[in-house]
């Protein structure tokens, strides 16, 4: 029943003679039970109301999440995809200066490779001269004596 009922309900009450206190009595608890299932509808539609903001607050923050999620997971996806080219770039460095330096190392062989024959031929050549020397001068030496 509404406000406006109960209201006119009293004025009612006030108007109208009762036969007995019980009556009033009744009547008035009559009443009373009114105004109270008022104010209990009345906090029901609100917990109700309440209930279904709560739900839509409920969804929308659920949503919120799933799109933050998303982009977490998207974001993390990058880093890791950026990662691995970074460790890609990485080894494709290292395996580069393996090389240079693979090749240093072969130039730095074949270098003390020729250095050596080089030794060797001059080695053999300065004995060859000595010994033709070596001739010379003990014969030089002997002409002098």
């Amino acid at each position: 029943m509404s406000a406006v009922q109960g209201r006119g309900r009293r004025t009612s009450m006030s108007k109208r003679r009762f036969e007995t206190d019980e009556e009033y009595e009744e009547e008035q608890l009559l009443f009373d039970l009114e105004s109270e299932l008022q104010q209990v509808q009345a906090l029901k539609a609100q917990t109700q109301q309440r209930l279904s903001q709560l739900l839509q607050d409920q969804k929308h923050l659920e949503q919120q999440q799933r799109r933050l999620q998303r982009q977490t997971d998207r974001r993390d996806a990058g880093a890791a995809t950026a990662r691995m080219l970074q460790l890609q770039e990485q080894e494709r460095v290292r395996l580069a200066t393996m090389e240079a330096k693979r090749e240093h190392e072969e130039k730095e062989a074949k270098a003390r490779a020729e250095k050596a024959q080089r030794r060797r031929e001059n080695a053999i050549e300065t004995r060859d001269g000595d010994l033709d020397d070596l001739d010379a001068f003990l014969a030089q030496d002997a002409a002098q004596f």
